[in-house]
């Protein structure tokens, strides 16, 4: 075996793994970008509560449109992470154990929570702003289980609002917390609905939501005893 094919056939296998070393650099780079911006839309997200609880709601609106362009970015840039990871194992550019530092699965759960995160906060707004109840119509944002989660994180932000009421206004909560009453009313038929019909891992919301009608009924009880109390002071 002659020098100048040994040597040709060490220089294709080093620029074969100079060339996987660039494919493992380009997937990291486009991997902490995704994760850096879950991360983002995850506190952007919390604002957005925050903004709404707060009673801040051209604060919150202008949150959500932000949040509603980096959702739609995230969303594309992880799809193509995916097809990237799936076109170099398919062509053997790259071996499973080349890709064990990039947690994929991990990096999509993430990105799930903070897109929950969001749509609590959009649920919020929407429920506080104009009274109705949220549906996303995005492709990326109609994941049925992620939107249930948020759903029942929704209504138990409306628990904490109630119990606040009861506290500042005494017998004119009421009002409210029949309306707060209402819609989880409606989302616990929903979200019934939908686990018996899909087996779904929703159950366990099913129960928080229980818990949180409940409450909206022991939070109205104690207003009518104590404000029944003041009246016989009187």
């Amino acid at each position: 075996m002659n020098d100048a094919y040994i040597k040709s056939l060490f220089g294709r296998e080093k620029g074969l793994q100079k060339k996987k070393e660039g494919n493992l650099l380009d997937l990291k780079k486009r991997y902490l970008d995704v994760e850096l911006r879950a991360g983002e839309l995850m506190k952007l997200s919390k604002e957005i509560i925050n903004e709404v609880v707060q009673n801040r709601i051209s604060g919150a609106q202008i949150k959500i449109e932000t949040g509603e362009s980096l959702i739609k970015n995230v969303h594309g840039d992880f799809l193509n992470l995916r097809k990237l990871i799936a076109q170099y194992l398919e062509n053997s550019v790259l071996q499973l154990k080349d890709l064990q530092q990039l947690k994929v699965d991990q990096l999509e759960d993430n990105f799930e929570k903070a897109k929950e995160e969001f749509l609590e906060g959009r649920i919020l707004f929407e429920f506080i702003d104009k009274g109705k109840l949220y549906e996303p119509k995005d492709e990326y944002l109609k994941d049925f289980d992620t939107y249930a989660g948020a759903l029942s994180d929704f209504c138990g932000e409306l628990v904490r609002r109630a119990r606040s009421e009861v506290v500042s206004s005494g017998v004119k909560a009421i009002e409210s917390i029949k309306g707060y009453r209402k819609i989880t009313q409606e989302i616990y038929q929903i979200l019934t609905e939908y686990a018996f019909s899909n087996s779904s891992g929703n159950r366990g919301k099913i129960e928080q939501l229980k818990g949180f009608l409940d409450s909206f009924d022991r939070f109205s009880y104690d207003v009518k005893i104590n404000q029944a109390a003041l009246e016989e002071r009187l």
